[in-house]
């Protein structure tokens, strides 16, 4: 594990040799795909290096464009030249041992706004010192499910941000966020939803994607070619593969 956080170092994405980051990669999956992935301390402690140093990291300016972390389950931070915002952050779960990773104050303290697609424990952590109870007391802005109510059809602008959600169908409701930055870019962040037609064709240029079924997600890059599109729900300890879904049980 340590020769391969250091081998994705130096090969950052994008920018390093992209077929020994995809070889590393899959030596990591030797890793999750063990019975014991998620409880197993070596790969929390992974994370945990991997996030260690992405307080630094956001405290760089980004003089265009956006800078795109991708955090667990399907949580990301992004920061434009305007604002920083972050969706679907979490803590580890309560049944790992106590605080097997915890967000840092400093990386939440960062953030302009704290979005949350809807009411799963992989998306919100609605415990005391949870991620979204810790982010309020710092003074932060979550949008998000009930009680952070901000309904499907809702728009707004918030802290210079364009917002609206639209409903997603999953086993609770599930809101899909479009945000227009101040520089004109749009990010739209899917949260999990199931059904294709939920989506709103043609308005984003990054797609923060959590669609489980891989013929839809297709159909919606060829549909609507955002510039970026970054999948969610990937390399995880507490997924797992339904045969349903065109895999076996082990850990997604």
């Amino acid at each position: 594990l340590q020769q391969i956080r250091a081998i994705l170092d130096l090969n950052p994405p994008g920018k390093g040799d992209m077929a020994l980051r995809e070889q590393v990669f899959l030596d990591l999956d030797v890793y999750l795909q063990k019975p014991d992935a998620d409880v197993n301390r070596d790969l929390w402690g992974f994370y945990n290096m991997q996030i260690a140093g992405i307080a630094q990291e956001l405290a760089q300016p980004v003089p265009a464009g956006a800078r795109i972390w991708k955090m667990y389950n399907l949580g990301y931070i992004v920061k434009t030249p305007s604002s920083t915002m972050a969706f679907d952050l979490v803590d580890a779960p309560s049944y790992v041992w106590p605080n097997a990773f915890t967000l840092p104050d400093s990386v939440l303290r960062q953030i302009d706004v704290l979005f949350a697609s809807h009411n799963h424990p992989d998306h919100i952590s609605r415990r005391v010192r949870g991620v979204a109870n810790r982010y309020r007391q710092l003074g932060g802005t979550v949008i998000g499910p009930p009680p952070d109510s901000f309904p499907a059809g809702t728009e707004a602008t918030i802290k210079g941000l364009k917002i609206k959600a639209f409903y997603g169908h999953h086993s609770v409701p599930d809101n899909l966020y479009h945000v227009t930055t101040q520089e004109g870019l749009r990010i739209l962040h899917s949260g999990d939803v199931d059904r294709i037609y939920d989506f709103p064709a043609g308005i984003t240029d990054i797609f923060l994607n959590g669609l489980w079924n891989e013929a839809d997600f297709r159909t919606i890059i060829k549909r609507d070619r955002p510039a970026l599109t970054i999948p969610g729900h990937i390399h995880e300890l507490m997924q797992y593969f339904h045969p349903d879904w065109g895999g076996g049980p082990g850990p997604y």
